[in-house]
């Protein structure tokens, strides 16, 4: 039960954080499409896409290896914390200057060169921040990373809107996010102190530790970067006009906000993962299986009304301007499907130490979305950024199958056979359409209970492992649509 307890609670948290954050961030992003227009907004999206592409090297892959070390042995991370700093601050102070220069290599106008210099300037404490993530998230205090998080993007918001609202334009929200980052990176170190593991001096031998097996993991963010944000990047370059960035933008912000279950759920899940690969694969197996077969139910809805009511959902959103987003959303959400499936899968590869394959997956994922980007953006636009998106992670989940089933069939989950959430998502999506023309908040709460009431009378429920996917207070609410006493359960045997 304590594990059940903590599980849920972690996936809580930090789906939470995953949420609230961008949801944050949507009020910068509401401000700016409405001051600024889609050409603002498409700025926005280019600059921040630029830096979160320096913020995958800058860490040089250390996250994962921390969480992975610190879970094996708490009392190593203050010289892990040490030795991890020292590295990260390596890469972290070149990238800064590669990031105030790179507007000027690239030729992008003014505005974009000024705003790229500011917000260089973030680079070295969101290093921070994620490395102290790390370890939080190796003790389980995923709720220290929901503190930093909110003060982060507390400050970044409040800032940001005032500055617009003042007249600062784009300038003014890239110095919120500055001062955003460098409270928290602050107040993540202080946290981590209090929790009694304060930063240690860096230790010889886990810095040549780190320093061996970081490479690997950086690689795999790099590519896996690569894969997720190249397509704005080579739309500001192929595509009509910066307009392009905004619509897309637009959509990949929706889009990110699907994506946050599966990842929420399956970083909880990984501490037992990394228990089943050592201590039994049955367990593995129903973890695997359970995980998908809830993601599946969670996921399917999501993809139904963003699909059937996307431009209305845009509408309300960012304004009837970004219309022309309707199609692009409409075909980027469902890649939140396969992505489910490669994001667990993922854990599993590391937790077998078989990062190797997983960088070799990422490799191959990013070069198939250049390919068609290359192809479909100078044609389509923002458009066919999507649909490179979609091809190319159906692609990796086919090759990650392939690898996963014919060397280590023992570690790999099984897919849902249930039927149960394909008929609810088809009663949903009937209730969409007949609901057309109420408001589309009305509308959407509307399809979803339904879904949720055909799932539970289908007996999708029944036998749910609720110590491997906890149900928590859904719990209520399918008795309550059931008319039954008790939920069933499948304890582990």
């Amino acid at each position: 039960m304590d594990r059940t307890r903590r599980l849920l609670t972690n996936t809580m948290v930090l789906t939470a954080v995953r949420v609230i954050v961008p949801l944050m961030s949507l009020g910068v992003v509401l401000a700016l499409s409405r001051m600024l227009g889609a050409d603002g907004l498409g700025r926005y999206t280019l600059v921040f896409t630029i830096l979160y592409v320096v913020n995958t090297v800058a860490p040089f892959g250390l996250y994962a290896l921390i969480t992975r070390e610190g879970a094996k042995s708490a009392d190593d991370i203050p010289r892990i914390m040490g030795s991890a700093l020292a590295l990260a601050t390596c890469t972290a102070v070149p990238m800064v200057a590669v990031m105030a220069a790179l507007g000027t290599w690239l030729g992008y106008d003014a505005e974009t060169v000024s705003a790229l210099r500011i917000l260089s300037l973030a680079v070295v404490p969101f290093v921070v921040i994620m490395l102290c993530e790390a370890a939080f998230v190796a003790i389980e205090r995923v709720k220290w990373v929901a503190a930093g998080a909110v003060i982060d993007n507390g400050i970044k918001v409040s800032g940001a809107v005032f500055a617009l609202l003042s007249g600062y334009g784009l300038d003014g929200v890239v110095i919120a996010t500055v001062a955003g980052k460098c409270t928290a990176a602050v107040v993540q170190l202080a946290l981590l102190h209090r929790e009694g593991y304060p930063v240690a001096r860096p230790d010889g031998v886990i810095l040549r530790r780190l320093a061996s097996a970081a490479p690997t993991f950086l690689l795999i963010q790099i590519f896996a970067t690569i894969y997720w944000r190249i397509d704005v990047l080579m739309l500001s370059k192929l595509g009509g006009d910066v307009s392009d960035v905004g619509y897309y933008g637009a959509a990949y912000r929706i889009f990110e906000l699907v994506m946050i279950v599966p990842q929420s759920l399956c970083l909880a899940l990984y501490p037992q993962v990394v228990q089943a690969v050592t201590d039994s694969r049955d367990e593995l197996n129903v973890i695997g299986t359970q995980t998908l077969r809830y993601l599946a139910a969670i996921l399917l809805p999501a993809t139904v009304a963003a699909t059937l009511a996307g431009g209305r959902i845009l509408a309300l959103l960012y304004g009837e301007s970004f219309a022309p987003a309707t199609t692009t959303l409409a075909v980027l959400i469902w890649a939140v499907l396969p992505f489910a499936w490669v994001r667990f899968h993922a854990y599993v590869l590391v937790a077998v130490d078989q990062q190797r394959v997983d960088l070799l997956l990422n490799v191959i994922m990013s070069a198939v979305n250049v390919a068609l980007n290359f192809m479909l953006i100078p044609r389509f636009g923002h458009l066919g950024a999507a649909v490179a998106t979609l091809i190319s992670i159906g692609c990796y989940s086919l090759c990650q199958f392939a690898y996963l089933r014919s060397r280590v069939p023992e570690h790999l989950g099984v897919l849902p056979r249930d039927l149960a959430p394909l008929l609810a998502a088809a009663v949903m999506a009937l209730t969409i359409v007949l609901l057309d023309g109420v408001n589309v908040l009305v509308t959407l709460a509307v399809a979803g209970v339904v879904y949720l009431a055909v799932l539970v009378r289908s007996g999708f429920f029944d036998g749910v492992d609720t110590r491997v996917i906890p149900l928590g207070p859904l719990e209520g609410v399918i008795r309550f649509v059931r008319g039954d006493s008790s939920l069933a359960r499948t304890p582990l045997s």
